[in-house]
């Protein structure tokens, strides 16, 4: 079964990759091919409600738009997608490693291979936890726009500059500090040119920054870990309610979901707990669109939501299973 699973995922898993790059490349035709889109990517972002964060209102200089700035969050998006599939393991050699069954860990040597996974995992998880909380009465709340395109473009701010401020700065940061104090006289022989790129992986992507100086596991950067991830969630789940937006019911999926990017963070690097958040906040805002422009598009939303609702479900399935085994084989 576990060879079978491993023959068989990275073709599905490509057919997810195809699903969010085709989502980035149907925002920028909606913002900026279709009569709708152009008229608000024209605006100046003065013209528009819109906040950073949630607290304050994103004042630029100059002819700034709403497509350019649009233009420019979906620029970053992709860069992220090709430096995760260009990092740690590599993707294609990832696929490789899958379809000679070298297990069912070789998903989650690559972030973008076992992307599929955490996010329709998380995606299933939290749907089902607001349908329960609303059924008992827990509200969750939620942000309305005006139109469609300011809730595609809000949410592709909110996905980027929340990374920022939650996993690169409060969590990245410290730890990119311990590992360079850490790797201190190694990077102190090293060429100007290489010390200002290790200083770059220390920030980005610590676990490589660890690896390539053969740093050993150290318990007490775990621990750090552990509490800064903690911390950045509560503080995260707590935003959203504070931000007046949220009701109470959205702090549990805040949360868990904080402890998922923070995870990413760590694990494979700032991008991809950053593509994390893009997949809940954009990606389905612009299928969702999409989806009453052209039957095409209706179809490839629907489709969409059917591989992440059955994906999610295996997902679970298999992870509690790991979780059993685990627990059964502890308690041994």
């Amino acid at each position: 079964m576990g060879d079978l699973v491993c023959r068989i995922y990275p073709a599905v898993s490509s057919l997810f990759l195809l699903s969010y790059v085709s989502s980035i490349i149907i925002g920028i035709y909606v913002f900026f091919f279709t009569s709708e889109g152009a008229e608000f990517s024209s605006k100046l972002l003065t013209q528009l409600a819109f906040y950073v964060f949630y607290y304050t209102k994103l004042s630029l200089p100059g002819p700034f738009t709403a497509g350019w700035l649009f233009l420019l969050l979906s620029g970053l998006f992709a860069i992220a997608f090709a430096v995760a599939a260009l990092s740690n393991v590599r993707y294609s050699e990832s696929a490789k490693g899958l379809l000679r069954t070298k297990g069912s860990n070789g998903i989650f040597s690559n972030f973008l291979m076992g992307m599929p996974a955490i996010c329709s995992a998380a995606f299933v998880s939290f749907s089902l936890i607001h349908l329960l909380e609303e059924n008992v009465g827990v509200p969750v709340g939620g942000i309305v726009f005006p139109d469609p395109f300011q809730e595609i473009l809000f949410t592709s701010y909110a996905a980027f500059i929340e990374e920022v401020s939650f996993r690169l700065v409060p969590i990245a940061f410290p730890i990119a500090v311990y590992l360079l104090f850490q790797s201190a006289v190694k990077i102190s022989s090293m060429r100007r040119r290489d010390r200002l790129a290790v200083v770059f992986l220390a920030l980005f992507k610590p676990e490589s920054f660890s690896l390539r100086m053969g740093l050993a596991r150290d318990r007490s950067l775990t621990n750090l870990k552990v509490l800064l991830v903690l911390v950045s969630s509560i503080i995260f789940a707590y935003a959203h309610v504070a931000s007046g937006a949220w009701e109470s019911g959205k702090v549990v999926t805040t949360f868990i979901g904080g402890l998922i990017f923070g995870y990413c963070c760590l694990r494979y690097g700032w991008e991809s707990s950053l593509l994390v958040h893009w997949y809940f906040n954009t990606y389905w805002s612009i299928l969702s669109y999409a989806s009453t422009l052209s039957a095409s598009f209706a179809a490839l939303y629907d489709i969409s939501f059917l591989m992440a609702l059955y994906m999610g479900l295996a997902s679970l399935l298999a992870f509690g299973i790991i979780l059993l085994s685990k627990i059964a084989a502890w308690r041994r």
